[in-house]
């Protein structure tokens, strides 16, 4: 009794209760209540409580609810595998795995959420696209490895410098995106400028070498207007990305601007509650 008790005592406090761990639960009940009645029986024929003839009467009962809560306890943990199995698999489908960021599923499945959102509540954001300077450079001189290095160290750095609400993910290589929910262009180019002062201050240090790095920046804006679309504005931010490389990288540019970034009027901003 005292492993079953300790062992639903454990399921019980599991959070989330799915199909499985309700199933364990209810085997378990069904097999401690199996267990007590025989201890009790059991007490009883030892007092001369009960005869017997009564005790086997009863006994089956109480051993068809060890057993029947036996076999179901098992199927209930092969379902709490499943789940696990599950939930696993859905994590790396949507899960870089060499940065452990979200992949451009992931970022795709967030960015249509905020479209939804912005159409009931008048919601925009702001899309960074990155890359990583001379990334092909670094491969070439200190190997592969140092490139995986490199691209986990800006993860870090990048992470760190967002705000909860913020998306990092990887879309491919040395590519990255950033969805800023409730920022307009003027912020959106402040939090580029950070990122790109961060990196800059920050090389990346593997097996005794110090790689410095540097990111291109694209930037554009979603706002639930008649015409815009995810993948326009996406376009939009790997254009103005690759008007950033033009000019030697290590900056960020705003959509259809060439030289300086330009400074758009900024629109009303709504922040994102979650």
């Amino acid at each position: 009794m005292v492993p079953i008790a300790l062992t639903m005592g454990f399921l019980l406090r599991r959070e989330h209760k799915t199909l499985g761990v309700l199933v364990a639960i209810c085997a378990t009940v069904l097999a401690l209540v199996g267990h007590v009645a025989e201890t009790g029986m059991n007490g009883l024929r030892v007092t001369g409580d009960l005869s017997v003839e009564d005790y086997y009467t009863y006994a089956a009962f109480a051993l068809l609810a060890v057993v029947f809560g036996g076999a179901v306890w098992n199927i209930g943990f092969i379902l709490m595998a499943f789940d696990r199995l599950y939930v696993e698999l859905k994590g790396l489908a949507a899960q870089d795995e060499l940065t452990g960021l979200p992949n451009r599923r992931s970022l795709m499945e967030t960015a249509r959420r905020y479209e939804t959102l912005g159409g009931h509540v008048r919601f925009g954001f702001s899309v960074l696209m990155i890359d990583i300077d001379r990334f092909k450079e670094v491969n070439d001189c200190y190997g592969h490895a140092a490139g995986d290095a490199c691209l986990k160290h800006f993860a870090r750095l990048t992470v760190r410098s967002l705000r909860k609400e913020d998306t990092l993910a990887r879309l491919s290589g040395d590519e990255f995106c950033v969805l800023l929910p409730g920022i307009d262009l003027p912020e959106a180019g402040e939090v580029a400028q950070r990122l790109v002062d961060s990196v800059t201050r920050s090389p990346c240090g593997w097996n005794g070498n110090i790689i410095d790095m540097s990111i291109s920046i694209g930037i554009a804006e979603w706002w639930p207007e008649p015409g815009t679309s995810i993948t326009g504005v996406l376009e939009k931010a790997d254009a103005a990305l690759y008007r950033t490389k033009r000019r030697g990288g290590n900056g960020y540019s705003l959509p259809g601007t060439d030289g300086d970034p330009a400074r758009p009027a900024a629109k009303p901003k709504i922040s994102l509650v979650q």
